[in-house]
């Protein structure tokens, strides 16, 4: 049966947080209660939106250190499993498209003239001279926010007042990684600098 989704408005919504009972190792680890627990001191709109999501199902996770060999001979590693990240940059399902589009890309450029033949070694090369260097940054950095996000005490005070000086339009932290794809390694833009939480106005 099919319905019709003419003026139907989805919404994704997802709460992640660090279960004390996944972190003592405990296997009845991110039920509703933790849910509730970790959000209590949260304002009204999201207090009204946790009954809203489902609560029967939740899952740990999990990224890996970024390598930084994707090719051996003619096997390529593309998406998760060259990089997989955590959530925090939203980046996972870009990242294997760009990955994809970069070895097209490559492929194209080593193709013969009469389009019959493919300088395979060259055009993986050229892959892996540049995706792995970028997907390490989204992982690190995707590593470093989620850090960043559930931090406690003075360190979340700090955050907050660094968070809260900064223009809401100034997006110098991720215009890195929302400009175009690097076909090279030179065209791939500088990374943002951190600011140490340390500098936070007292």
């Amino acid at each position: 049966m099919q319905y019709p989704l003419r003026g139907v408005e989805t919404f994704n919504q997802v709460a992640v947080f660090e279960s004390p009972k996944a972190l003592a190792g405990e296997d009845d680890w991110g039920t509703p209660d933790e849910l509730d627990a970790a959000f209590a001191g949260t304002c009204d709109q999201v207090q009204k939106g946790l009954p809203l999501m489902w609560r029967d199902r939740w899952w740990r996770m999990f990224d890996r250190d970024p390598i930084m060999t994707w090719v051996t001979g003619r096997i390529a590693l593309l998406g998760d499993a060259a990089h997989p990240p955590l959530q925090y940059m939203a980046q996972g399902a870009i990242m294997a498209i760009e990955d994809g589009w970069v070895l097209g890309e490559h492929v194209a450029a080593q193709r013969a003239e009469d389009g019959l033949g493919v300088d395979w070694d060259r055009a993986l090369a050229a892959y892996e001279a540049v995706r792995p260097e970028h997907c390490r940054r989204v992982v690190s950095t995707a590593r470093a926010w989620g850090a960043l996000w559930h931090l406690e005490g003075v360190r979340r005070l700090q955050r907050n007042a660094l968070l809260r000086d900064r223009d809401v339009h100034d997006y110098s932290f991720v215009d890195w990684i929302f400009g175009p794809t690097a076909l090279t390694p030179g065209d791939e833009p500088k990374m943002f600098r951190p600011i140490p939480l340390d500098s936070a106005p007292r």
